[in-house]
């Protein structure tokens, strides 16, 4: 019905219909997005890709994540005591972690529709809160794309090290990068980009500016998650990613 109404009004579809064109039709798509905001079909399917992707692969793979900590706390020469007690207790931990992770989209979508908002107050003309987090969360289907491709490969990969260079990013093209190195690599991202790309489009459509002088925002994001990836990449606690 909502579609049929879309159709009537001039508009190619409904708000369920926008995740498919945003990838196909990206300027129409944030231009809806931004005049017709709608959160929980974007929100929505980001939550069902990582559970899917991230609680699906936990499960498959807890023997390897649940074998790499009893490796980290035998090269402490941790008691045999402590050992039994990672052993019981890890497979709730990496679950308890995989399911925190559901909560990663609104998170996310929250941090760019604030930013986009603050940004906007300079204008004189900031759109609303649910433009912006409608905005955030149809920009976010790259890369919601990008860990539905990438869970196969996780579950192929036969290490976390393996597991960690996985992806669609400058870090695969350089196997021997580590480090801040790494991080920063990784932060050149294909479909982060887009996602980046997307938000640009739709922070412009909300404020009704050429995409081109919106583009600076995501330079902005670019550079702060370029920064955030090489920084936790250097301190070794893994590589951060978009949304997001």
């Amino acid at each position: 019905m909502a579609d049929a109404a879309d159709l009537q009004a001039g508009r190619p579809g409904g708000a369920w219909s926008r995740l498919f064109r945003v990838l196909v039709s990206p300027g129409k798509a944030m231009a809806e997005a931004a005049e017709d905001p709608a959160v929980l079909p974007p929100y929505l399917i980001w939550m069902l890709a990582y559970a899917v992707a991230v609680v699906g692969v936990v499960l498959l793979k807890m023997d390897d994540f649940v074998a790499a900590a009893l490796q980290q706390v035998q090269g402490a020469d941790a008691p045999a005591e402590q050992l039994e007690a990672v052993r019981a207790m890890m497979p709730y931990i990496v679950l308890g972690t995989a399911l925190l992770s559901l909560l990663q989209p609104w998170i996310g979508g929250l941090y760019y529709a604030l930013l986009m908002m603050f940004f906007g107050s300079f204008t004189g003309e900031a759109g609303r809160f649910k433009q912006y987090f409608s905005v955030a969360g149809y920009a976010a289907m790259p890369a919601v794309l990008s860990t539905l491709l990438g869970a196969p490969l996780t579950l192929s990969a036969t290490s976390l090290e393996q597991m960690q260079q996985i992806g669609f990013h400058l870090g695969v093209l350089v196997p021997e990068a580590s480090g801040a190195l790494f991080g920063l690599l990784r932060a050149f991202d294909l479909f982060g980009i887009w996602s980046l790309v997307l938000v640009v489009l739709g922070y412009a459509a909300i404020h009704r500016m050429p995409p081109a002088r919106a583009a600076w925002v995501g330079v902005f994001f670019f550079v702060v998650r370029a920064l955030t990836s090489a920084g936790v990449a250097a301190l070794g606690g893994g590589v951060a990613g978009l949304g997001g």
